[in-house]
Formats: structure tokens, C-alpha cells, sequence
């Protein structure tokens, strides 16, 4: 839908990715990598949110290319990294976006994906029974709102694990290149500096 220009030029995006409270309270947790800056790399934003700005990053043939926001332990729980992460995003086109991560509820998660653009919008929730949603006044698109619906939720970081193992099985090509990952990885540290500094970042 994006590729054939049912969206148009991008204008804005918003990330969310929210997860439960419930694993950090548990003092194992505590000693675990996931809250570790050292052996993690960092918290929520590079477990969770890492995966999000990939998404959009993919979706859009968009690049990032600049970073502002926080990093912060909102809830008070005895581990060295972030449980909560807004960031900020100036991609290539000029196109802007933000992401929201954090441990918020008391159980289970919530998702969204939405890209707003001059012919339309869309907006994707893996994990949800409706799975998308768009509208488009394009000539070439679908009059009206338009949904995409499941009978149960899309399981898309099993799916994701799975096409690592087939990968790793020699069963199928990766599921992403070493250059995306790179480019997620330096978006998260570029975040992680300017959350330090107080200043917007460029990304690598």
C-alpha cells in the first residue's frame, strides 16, 4: 500500500510498543541481562523499541537520520536501565515520527503502528484481531476506511524467531540484512546519547 502510493508522501509517524510492569517487580528479573545496561546494552528501548524503529524504517524506505528524547526509570525498580523511552525522529524525506516504550501495564502489552501521509493514513496493530486500518483518497485506492481483520492475533515476534531458526536451519534467507540492523542499532545508541546529553543526535 505504501509502495504504490495509496499514502503518499509521509508526513508523521507514531510508534507505540508498551509491555507489563509485572516482570520487573520479580527480583530474579533483577539479576537477569534484560536489566543490565553492561550485558544488555540498555533497556526497554533496545529489548522493545528497537524492533519498531526498524518496522518503520522498512515500511517507509525511510531513514532516520536524526534522534532527540528520554530515557528513564519511571517505575523505581532496582535495575540500571530504562523501563520507559520516548524518542523522537527527523527522517531523510523530512518526514517526522515518534516512538513511546515502556513498562506501563499491569499485564499483557499495546501496540501501534500509524504512518500519517498527504493521501492517507494507515495504521497496524500486531497482536490485535484488527490488524489494519487505513484510509487513502489516492485515485488508485479503496474509497473509505478500510480494515484488515484475523480471527485471532498476529503473532509477529513468534513469526520473527521462527524465520531466525529457519535461517539458522540453512531452511531460508534472513529475514533482515546486517545493514538494517546496523541502522536499528545505531538509532537506539544515537537515542540513548542524546538522552544523555539533552541534544538531538544524528544517526550514524
Amino acid at each position: 500500500m505504501i509502495q504504490a502510493g495509496w499514502i503518499g508522501r509521509g508526513y508523521g509517524v507514531d510508534l507505540l510498543w508498551i509491555a507489563d510492569q509485572t516482570r520487573l517487580k520479580n527480583p530474579a528479573y533483577h539479576r537477569t541481562w534484560k536489566a543490565s545496561r553492561t550485558r544488555g546494552g540498555g533497556g526497554k528501548l533496545i529489548f522493545h523499541g528497537i524492533h519498531y524503529l526498524d518496522a518503520i524504517r522498512y515500511l517507509t524506505c525511510d531513514s532516520i537520520s536524526q534522534v532527540c528524547g528520554f530515557c528513564r526509570n519511571v517505575g523505581g525498580q532496582p535495575i540500571e536501565v530504562e523501563d520507559a523511552a520516548v524518542v523522537s525522529m527527523l527522517f531523510t524525506s523530512g518526514m517526522v515520527g515518534t516512538l513511546n516504550t515502556g513498562y506501563y501495564l499491569d499485564r499483557g502489552y499495546a501496540h501501534l503502528v500509524a504512518l500519517w501521509g498527504a493521501e492517507g493514513w494507515l495504521r497496524f496493530q500486531p497482536w490485535e484481531t484488527e490488524v489494519l486500518t487505513w484510509h487513502s483518497t489516492a485515485e488508485s485506492a479503496p474509497r473509505g476506511v478500510q480494515r484488515i481483520t484475523g480471527t485471532q492475533p498476529v503473532a509477529a515476534y513468534d513469526l520473527m524467531l521462527q524465520a531466525a531458526v529457519d535461517f539458522a536451519g540453512g531452511r531460508r534467507e534472513p529475514f533482515m540484512t546486517t545493514e538494517e540492523s546496523l541502522a536499528a542499532l545505531r538509532t537506539v545508541f544515537a537515542a540513548y546519547r542524546a538522552a544523555e546529553t539533552g541534544r538531538a543526535q544524528r544517526v550514524g
